[in-house]
């Protein structure tokens, strides 16, 4: 399995300002709305949302959090709310989770 500073590195890399990401969840698949990074640091991601008043800013620490999840939330043994209860910013990694994945599968074809 994929470490998540292999992750997070590839983030650091590949994920550039503008980029819109499809929100994501393992029961609906991808949803209508989506975000838009605003900012990609090595301490956090910052994302711009139609419905956040604010740019939300993810930190690393929340990324790793959910990570260590992401097997066994993609595998539906974990829930949403699960995760919603570890990190408010749950949303926002699970969408950008599968895009890193989703991007990482067309390089590899």
């Amino acid at each position: 399995m994929e470490s998540f500073e292999a992750v997070w590195e590839y983030l650091q890399k590949n994920l550039k300002v503008g980029t819109e990401i499809r929100n994501w969840t393992a029961d609906k698949g991808f949803l209508d709305d989506s975000m838009t990074i605003k900012s990609v640091t090595n301490l956090a991601i910052d994302v711009e949302t139609p419905n956040a008043k604010y740019v939300q800013s993810v930190p690393r620490e929340n990324f790793e959090t959910v990570f260590k999840v992401w097997e066994e939330y993609k595998a539906k043994s974990i829930r949403r709310h699960d995760i919603r209860d570890m990190t408010r910013f749950s949303k926002y990694i699970l969408s950008i989770l599968k895009w890193r994945e989703m991007m990482s599968s067309d390089e590899s074809v």
